[in-house]
């Protein structure tokens, strides 16, 4: 979103004005915080699990293991 800066085709003037004005009416910083930390734990599982994940709520229970990767290894010989 900032890097590309795709917030200027809805006219803000900048990347924090876009999330002051835009992200706050869509459930806050919290929300946004969730979000990203959602991304962060699909971003660390294998590649056969990321496409399981359909909703950030399922991230939630793994979001403890994004620090330590290595203790998600063994979740690749659940992958059906």
């Amino acid at each position: 979103m900032r890097d590309n800066h795709y917030y200027q085709d809805g006219g803000h003037l900048g990347f924090e004005d876009y999330c002051e004005n835009e992200l706050t009416k869509h459930g806050g910083y919290r929300r946004v915080r969730d979000l990203l930390s959602a991304k962060k734990v699909v971003d660390t599982l294998p590649e056969e699990l990321r496409v399981k994940i359909t909703k950030p709520s399922q991230t939630r229970s793994l979001l403890k293991l994004v620090k330590t990767p290595d203790k998600m290894l063994p979740l690749k010989k659940y992958v059906l």
